[in-house]
């Protein structure tokens, strides 16, 4: 069942396919930090691999994406599949 106003994972991939992943532990960090792109996603979500929990921070323009890993660091992850991490941009 969905809320009115809630903001879905479908939504998330599709308005935000750029994304990063992080350990939970950086969670309140990274999406401060985060909030300085203009592109950013409203929220941030959580997946599992390596049995670890991340947090996925996605931006609407890839530019943006590149500038936050340069600054923050992190792994970058397909949209629709969060559990298999891609290679970073050379």
């Amino acid at each position: 069942m969905r809320r009115k106003g809630e903001f879905s994972s479908v939504e998330f991939n599709r308005g935000y396919p750029f994304q990063v992943a992080f350990p939970e532990d950086y969670s309140r960090d990274i999406d401060r930090g985060a909030g300085f792109y203009k592109s950013h996603a409203p929220r941030s979500q959580h997946c599992i691999f390596n049995q670890q929990r991340h947090v996925i921070v996605g931006f609407a323009d890839e530019a943006d994406l590149i500038a936050f890993m340069r600054h923050a660091g992190g792994q970058r992850v397909e949209p629709q599949h969060h559990g298999r991490p891609r290679k970073p941009p050379q």
